[in-house]
């Protein structure tokens, strides 16, 4: 790969990284706000390798999903 091509991956790799971590960021604003910790306060390793860079995320991750894994971790189940 030349070095113009790998620069053009990196910039588009970034710009996602960006979008990804302001994304991030609001979701785990209102996992807070459902359970009122942070998903690494109370070790819930489902959000945390899900949503913050753990490992790669599923990409049909829903509310449901993530409520099971704060319930394993010991929250309350979140009703709407």
């Amino acid at each position: 790969m030349k070095n113009k091509e790998y620069t053009a991956k990196l910039k588009k790799a970034a710009i996602a990284h960006n979008k990804a971590q302001l994304l991030i960021g609001e979701c785990e604003d209102e996992y807070c706000r459902r359970y009122g910790e942070h998903p690494s306060d109370i070790d819930d390793d489902f959000s945390i390798d899900a949503l913050l860079g753990g490992a790669l995320c599923s990409e049909d991750l829903t509310a449901e999903s993530v409520n099971e894994g704060a319930v394993l971790a010991g929250m309350l189940s979140y009703k709407e």
